[in-house]
């Protein structure tokens, strides 16, 4: 689950995708105000190919499968992205 505060002092603003919908109610009861993220469920986030210049995956490794998220990173990823 992400948590917001750890990136607090830094200029970051992007999508949050949490593995379910209890998850996602946790990280908005940890940060009721953060509003740089909209939260997202990893069922089905919407996203287009290459509409990210950055993915990062937090502390929620144990809900994906490695292989499908990193497909799924790769085809969301700008050409530069990381």
């Amino acid at each position: 689950m992400l948590n917001p505060r750890s990136f607090s002092h830094l200029d970051v603003d992007g999508f949050a995708v949490e593995p379910n919908p209890a998850v996602q109610a946790v990280t908005h009861e940890l940060a009721p105000n953060e509003s740089r993220f909209d939260w997202v469920t990893a069922k089905d986030p919407g996203f287009a190919d290459a509409c990210a210049n950055g993915v990062l995956l937090g502390n929620a490794y144990q809900f994906v499968a490695p292989p499908r998220m990193f497909r799924e990173a790769y085809r969301i990823l700008e050409q530069d992205g990381w």
